[in-house]
């Protein structure tokens, strides 16, 4: 019901924005401290988690000591009776991927991103009416999707081949406060509004202990306002490219640009640096330069490149191909690598859904781009070898992992990528008998050794098992029993069917804790499925 009435608040003052895209709005502070925009600026920040600022006031705390309700009548009363002053932000220092410097980060305290998500779910609606199409970053219902989107088709079908990659250096650290101020100025006239908005910009910073006062330059990068502001701020950039009449589309994510010409790309250039320094900001000379579209260039974790049609008689000559780039991938090495880390004390399924997570993530993020099987391919080996790498460490095994690997078809994978003749077929394994029946409550069943053979017989103490047909389980032996691990483990990312076109799809899907269709019950393929012949093993 709150979210509700919320929303209907943003949609009347977005009507009344767009109308008049003039108009300077007034009485809006009495919207901020209201109940139900506190309620739904409370469960957005709770939502983001985060840690505390410099009062040491986390989230526990407060729902657990203080209370929530409590928490926001105080915040309450506080802005209703104007006595609420926002806090100095807690800075820290994070790496930035792939570089030795690191980027400042500031964590405001709770109370201060309550206030300040509250601000913004009022005043957002009222910039919004006037930003431009061409910003994507950090506004509702846009994003990478579209930002992509536009440049494929800009390429492909508006015959763009000059690409002007550009950022800006250190954009929030940049802005300057008096002028971001009159451009807040144009929409806002409520000085209320404005006194609480230049009281965040000048709250300061607590750095390792020591304030740092503002120096009226600058936007903490962290902050709940902070990418509202920016954007207001870059907003002034966007109509001063849309004015001067230059034959070019603008793509802009926050900081980061691309300008897609026909040719001119230096005067261009020239002229963007030109609008950036009236606004205080200059381009990062390393990160900033001029392409062509059939060479290919890096925006947002996406290479795009224009390739010629391979078909023939083709309507179109060239088409803008993409696929992730080599440092996002490089990225998600890093953090695979980071999610497993040194947790031998983690279960197997405890790691492969910690590493769904990520890897889906990802997927997710780039599925408008289409795949490279090429780089897909290395992308799958990495994540099977951290695999086992970790089940290697888990367990104490003095390989890496890489024994002789036994397919369900028989085949010895362990040599090539390709399935080829073993010496060691299924059949040749020992006879086992089943010791339980596998279901849903029960799924750890164990195979005793059988007569006729040892345990080190059945094989290496930790075989990953690669079919490329069908769901490949890992099998692990140990005090002398081998054991069918949980279904939850099955690991398709190894055996997807390589004759299908949406291979590489499904391997960055990765069906780990999925069960197969039909009966229910997971059709499981391990390395004694050929020697049991009883009718209740399960199989």
């Amino acid at each position: 019901m709150r979210r509700n009435q919320v929303r209907a608040l943003q949609r009347k003052l977005y009507r009344a924005a767009k109308q008049s895209l003039g108009r300077r709005f007034g009485a809006l502070y009495d919207k901020i401290y209201r109940e139900d925009v506190l309620w739904e600026a409370w469960k957005r920040v709770r939502a983001n988690a985060g840690g505390p600022g410099i009062d040491e006031e986390d989230f526990e705390t407060i729902e657990n000591e203080i209370g929530v309700e409590k928490f926001l009548r105080e915040l309450r009363d506080e802005l209703r009776e104007q006595r609420y002053r926002p806090l100095p932000v807690r800075r820290r220092w994070i790496d930035k991927p792939g570089k030795p410097e690191k980027r400042p980060l500031g964590i405001p305290a709770i109370r201060d991103r309550v206030c300040e998500r509250a601000t913004k779910i009022v005043i957002e609606p009222l910039f919004e009416a006037n930003f431009l199409p061409c910003s994507h970053g950090f506004r509702p219902k846009r994003g990478q999707h579209g930002a992509i989107r536009e440049i494929r088709n800009e390429l492909t079908f508006r015959g763009k081949r000059i690409v002007i990659d550009a950022d800006i250096r250190n954009c929030y650290g940049s802005i300057v406060q008096k002028i971001l101020m009159r451009l807040v100025a144009r929409r806002i006239s409520d000085p209320r509004v404005l006194k609480l908005i230049r009281g965040w910009l000048e709250a300061g910073i607590m750095d390792d202990g020591q304030y740092i006062e503002s120096d009226g330059v600058g936007t903490p990068q962290g902050g709940v306002l902070s990418p509202l502001l920016s954007n207001i701020y870059l907003h002034s950039f966007d109509k001063m490219f849309h004015l001067s009449g230059i034959p070019g589309k603008l793509v802009r994510f926050a900081d980061d640009f691309v300008i897609l010409l026909h040719g001119n790309g230096k005067r261009v250039l020239e002229k963007v640096r030109q609008m950036l320094g009236r606004l205080g900001l200059e381009l990062h000379p390393e990160k900033t330069q001029i392409v062509r579209a059939e060479n290919g260039f890096d925006f947002l974790g996406v290479h795009f490149r224009l390739a010629p049609v391979r078909k023939k008689n083709a309507k179109l000559t060239h088409t803008c191909r993409s696929w992730p780039s080599d440092r996002s991938i490089k990225r998600l090495h890093g953090r695979v690598q980071e999610v497993i880390g040194r947790r031998y004390f983690l279960s197997l399924e405890d790691m492969i859904q910690r590493v769904n997570r990520t890897l889906r993530g990802w997927h997710n993020y780039h599925s408008p781009v289409a795949t490279d099987r090429k780089r897909l391919r290395k992308l799958n080996e990495y994540v099977r070898q951290r695999f086992r790498i970790f089940l290697k460490r888990k367990y104490s095994d003095r390989s890496r992992g890489s024994s002789p690997t036994i397919c369900w078809s028989g085949w010895d994978c362990s040599s090539s990528r390709d399935c080829g003749p073993s010496t060691t077929t299924v059949t040749d394994k020992p006879t086992v008998k089943v010791v339980g029946k596998p279901y849903r409550g029960k799924p750890d069943v164990r195979f005793d050794e059988g007569a006729n053979g040892s345990a080190r017989e059945a094989g290496h103490p930790l075989q990953v098992l690669k079919g490329h047909w069908r769901a490949k389980d890992l099998v692990e032996r140990r005090g002398g029993r081998i054991h069918q691990t949980n279904p939850a483990c099955t690991m398709a990312l190894l055996s997807q069917n390589r004759s299908n076109s949406s291979t590489i799809s499904r391997i960055l899907r990765l069906r780990i804790g999925q069960r197969w269709p039909g009966d229910g019950m997971p059709k499981w393929e391990v390395i004694f499925a050929r020697s049991l012949s009883s009718p209740d093993a399960g199989l």
